[in-house]
This record gives C-alpha cells, sequence and structure tokens, in this order.
C-alpha cells in the first residue's frame, strides 16, 4: 500500500494528523527569524504548491499569518503535493517552536486535512 493511500484512509476522521513533528525547511531564508516572537504554539499554517519552484516541482510553502516563513522538507513534499493536486485541503499547526534545535529547522508542525 503507497504512503498517499495510507494517508488518504485518514482523511475520514476530519483534523486527524497526517505528518506529525514535521519541521519546516528554509527558515533562515525568509522572515522566520524576524516573527519567530510573535508565532506561538498552535498558531495556524497554510500550505500551498510552488508550481514555478525552480529546485523542485514538489515544493510546498508554508505561511504563517500571510508570511511565507518556509517549506515542507523535500523528503515529504512529493506526498503533500500529490494530496494538494487531488485538491485536498491541508493545514497546519505549530506544535513547537525552539529556537536553540537550530538555524533552519527550529519550527515544527502537524499537518491535517481540511
Amino acid at each position: 500500500m503507497t504512503m498517499l493511500k495510507r494517508f488518504s484512509r485518514l482523511f475520514a476522521k476530519k483534523g486527524a494528523p497526517i505528518i506529525a513533528r514535521l519541521p519546516i525547511a528554509g527558515l533562515k531564508y525568509y522572515r522566520a527569524a524576524e516573527l519567530a516572537t510573535l508565532m506561538q504554539r498552535g498558531d495556524m499554517l497554510s500550505l500551498e504548491h510552488e508550481a514555478n519552484n525552480p529546485h523542485d516541482p514538489n515544493a510546498v510553502m508554508i505561511f504563517w499569518n500571510r508570511n511565507k516563513i518556509g517549506y515542507v522538507p523535500s523528503e515529504h513534499a512529493k506526498l503533500l503535493h500529490e494530496l494538494l493536486a487531488k485538491h485536498q485541503k491541508l493545514s497546519g499547526k505549530i506544535v513547537e517552536i525552539d529556537p536553540a534545535a537550530g538555524e533552519s529547522r527550529w519550527v515544527k508542525l502537524n499537518i491535517y486535512p481540511t
């Protein structure tokens, strides 16, 4: 059974997390450090496919209050891109903020079907 099919079964329960404790890649390249004092555990995040990304055709951007803060790590992006392409709406919720965890992956999130 493919990972996509396994996750699709979870969609029977709205709000069930499909990926837990997923770090956000690329935080250091966006305004995340500047916004860190405003972001809180429990804040909602939006996910959107970036069709014209020159580095990864499966890139999925992550936004906090309409501010781009990074990407889904590439090892998870293909699956989430496939779900978004099938018009499955996804959202995220911040579950951990730990600036001491390292410059690029100090915010972690759960991703939910919406």
